[in-house]
């Protein structure tokens, strides 16, 4: 939340821009993390869990418009998110895995902290002027610095089960963790080399 050297983007393949249509594509970027935010946030993809869903019958269960969540759930199928099957529309299997709450692997603090994001960096023009970065006397609540923590956990889970993979530690008798963040690369090293 501070805008600082932690911040770093991926940018589109398409850089750098060199035509008024590859501007246009990098502006418009923003489409598709807009739609999986408001899925989200609709919780559509808790709502969907493994069933197929007629729009009428999910807009019912979310209480919303049925061409609003038609509309969202057309986009989200261009994105593989769901699919569309002859019973309606049901979420892929990666949706039902890590986007829906009622999973074991659901990565719902990650998935707050990218929206929290989403709202910090719609403020960048106001810290750009200013100068000074978001939230700058605000204390982190208990609650906060837990949630960011599993966030970090949940946000590293794969990236640590291929770097434990990669990293023979078969040898080694002992293991420092040291500004590790959360503990999931070590925990995954101990996993691997449980002596």
């Amino acid at each position: 939340t501070t805008w600082g050297s932690e911040c770093v983007m991926t940018m589109p393949s398409t850089l750098p821009l060199r035509t008024f249509a590859q501007f246009r594509e990098a502006v418009y970027a923003f489409r598709i993390p807009r739609i999986i935010m408001s899925a989200l946030e609709l919780e559509l993809f808790s709502s969907m869990g493994k069933q197929a869903w007629t729009v009428s019958a999910l807009a019912k269960r979310l209480r919303v418009s049925q061409r609003g969540l038609d509309i969202i759930l057309r986009n989200v199928a261009s994105i593989g998110l769901v699919k569309a099957t002859v019973r309606g529309y049901q979420a892929h299997a990666m949706a039902q895995r890590y986007l829906n709450k009622h999973s074991p692997d659901f990565r719902g603090d990650y998935l707050q902290l990218i929206q929290r994001q989403w709202e910090e960096w719609a403020q960048l023009t106001a810290v750009v002027k200013t100068g000074r970065p978001l939230d700058d006397d605000a204390p982190e609540t208990p609650e906060y610095r837990q949630s960011f923590s599993w966030a970090m956990h949940q946000r590293s889970l794969e990236s640590a089960k291929h770097v434990s993979e990669q990293l023979s530690l078969g040898r080694a008798q002992t293991l420092l963790d040291l500004g590790g963040g959360p503990g999931t690369y070590a925990l995954h090293f101990l996993k691997r080399n449980p002596t």
